[in-house]
């Protein structure tokens, strides 16, 4: 069964088992990166991916894009001070409804 990471300050039990809570998450995954282990994925943080980009943590992207404004919204890359980074795209999908999934690696 996977092991779900769970990068918070305030959340210290689970259902899921195997659960490891990550209250300095940046810290943490950059020792865990260094481990031979399966790929880690980001759902619905944008607060910990603006992180992950900001401490170098990023290796790709899955991109899913939709047709719709919706207003100001968050933005993906804030506007903080931050090294460029370079990714190369490898494959995207378009969907009938128009929304493109695009998948990019860092170059």
């Amino acid at each position: 069964m996977a092991t779900k990471y769970v990068a918070s300050q305030t959340l210290h039990e689970s259902l899921w088992e195997p659960t490891v809570f990550l209250p300095n998450p940046i810290k943490q995954l950059k020792l865990l990166k260094l481990e031979a282990g399966p790929d880690f994925h980001v759902w619905g943080s944008s607060d910990l991916a603006h992180a992950l980009f900001q401490n170098d943590l990023v290796d790709e992207c899955w991109l899913i894009i939709y047709p719709i404004i919706i207003g100001s919204g968050k933005r993906l890359f804030p506007n903080d001070e931050m090294n460029p980074i370079t990714f190369k795209s490898l494959e995207h999908y378009p969907m009938p409804n128009g929304v493109i999934v695009s998948h990019y690696h860092r170059k």
